[in-house]
């Protein structure tokens, strides 16, 4: 009995010091990695915990942008290694570019609230870009009118509430490879894409990249929620029943395609009836003939692809692979060129004096305008922000509403986007030019 008890207590103690070995790895890395990304947010997490099967996970993820007010949280991230000894070893197997045969990341309940997101859209908006009609919407006036996330409001969600799953499995036998993709967004959608390759000899990046056989590419849909809503609310705004709003959505839509050149055959709209009213999922297959035919897609007339691609379409026990579509490519280019960004007004110059580049003592720190920053691509610069943080680095890119600067990190640099509306102050270095003498003329 003593015995059994001394073996008891050995193997607890055994499997308490994996775990605990486990821990102090992650929580190692974790901490690392949340020292790096400091600049560009503030990280924290609840707890991490693992078991004997290969599996680790991190709860109580939560990520806050620094002055645009984003929030991220992330109930549990978990990460799934064939085995124990993987999981252990992982970063020395990454290291020698050693992969395992199978490992899958999961998010489960990422949550943004949509409120915070709402600087982005005015972003967006600032900089004159003009997204994509969203043929969605079309019959449903009040929706149509407003910008995403507004049309979300409408229609009664307060946050994005996501669970994605990627990961892969290879069968080192039969040399086929299967990754998997999963985005489940929660009272919405949720959709499937699954990728078989074959003749994958080993797992690197050079045999993903020897043009492997392509077998099959499986995308699944399936409403959740987001349909239902979304007719009942149009409905009502239309003062028809939900049947009645599909057939006026779905006219509108064949004449708003046919205005942009597009057409697609009888069964495809069949289709898309069978998905708003979510009478179950739908799944696209291809088995494309070759990876050398799928890279020059742009050879072939839009007619010839579902062929070439081998496209079928499964609707509950239905299977359709009599699909055409086509499109007219000068009214489609047309139509694309209308979506292009409208240039703004360039900005009449602030009004307060700012040391030139002339003026400015060499190797000092002059004050400037963002207005200026353009002239400074590649100075070091030393910036303020609202929220009082100080930041240092190389002017990488200037856009209409960000700038991007290289600031050292570990052994290298990263580049750290920034607001301009965040800047408080910003200051350029200038440094000696090198004193050139002209050549003689003998």
């Amino acid at each position: 009995m003593k015995k059994l008890f001394l073996l008891v207590v050995f193997v607890a103690a055994v499997i308490g010091g994996i775990k605990g070995f486990i821990y102090y790895k992650v929580t190692e890395q974790l901490d690392d990695a949340i020292a790096m990304l400091s600049p560009f947010a503030n990280i924290s997490y609840e707890g991490v915990s693992s078991d004997l099967d290969g599996a680790v996970s991190v709860t109580g993820v939560k990520i806050k942008g620094y002055g645009n007010g984003l929030e991220v949280g992330v109930d549990e991230v978990a990460l799934k290694f064939p085995n124990l000894q993987t999981l252990m070893f992982i970063g020395e197997d990454l290291k020698k570019q050693v992969l395992p045969e199978n490992m899958k990341l999961t998010l489960r309940h990422l949550r943004m609230d949509l409120q915070t997101l709402r600087p982005y859209m005015i972003m967006l908006e600032s900089q004159g870009q003009q997204s994509f009609k969203d043929y969605s919407l079309l019959g449903c006036d009040d929706l149509i009118t407003v910008d995403p996330l507004s049309a979300l409001q409408k229609l009664g969600y307060s946050e994005l509430d996501a669970t994605i799953a990627m990961g892969y499995e290879w069968d080192r036998a039969s040399k086929n490879f299967t990754l998997n993709s999963q985005f489940r967004w929660h009272d919405m959608s949720h959709s499937d894409m699954v990728v078989n390759l074959g003749d994958i000899a080993t797992l690197s990046a050079a045999a993903m990249l020897s043009e492997p056989e392509l077998k099959r590419i499986a995308v699944s849909l399936q409403d959740e929620g987001y349909n239902a809503r979304l007719i009942e609310h149009c409905a009502a705004g239309q003062g028809v029943s939900g049947d009645d709003f599909i057939t006026l959505h779905m006219a509108m839509l064949r004449a708003a395609l046919s205005e942009q050149g597009i057409s697609f055959s009888e069964n495809l709209y069949e289709v898309y009836r069978y998905y708003l009213q979510a009478e179950g999922p739908l799944k696209l297959q291809m088995y494309p003939a070759s990876m050398q035919q799928l890279a020059n897609l742009e050879m072939f007339k839009p007619s010839d692809l579902p062929a070439l691609l081998g496209l079928e379409i499964h609707m509950g026990d239905r299977v359709i692979r009599d699909i055409r579509f086509d499109w007219e490519e000068s009214k489609l280019k047309q139509a694309m060129a209308s979506l292009e960004p409208t240039p703004e007004p360039v900005a009449e110059e602030q009004s307060r004096s700012v040391t030139t580049q002339q003026e400015a003592p060499r190797n000092s720190y002059v004050e400037i305008l963002t207005s200026q920053l353009n002239e400074f691509m590649h100075k070091d610069l030393r910036i303020k922000t609202i929220d009082n943080r100080r930041l240092e680095g190389a002017l990488k890119r200037v856009t209409t509403n960000r700038i991007y600067i290289d600031v050292p990190m570990g052994g290298g640099t990263a580049t750290l986007p920034i607001n301009i509306a965040d800047i408080s102050e910003v200051k350029a270095k200038f440094e000696p030019e090198a004193y050139q003498v002209a050549p003689i003329d003998r």
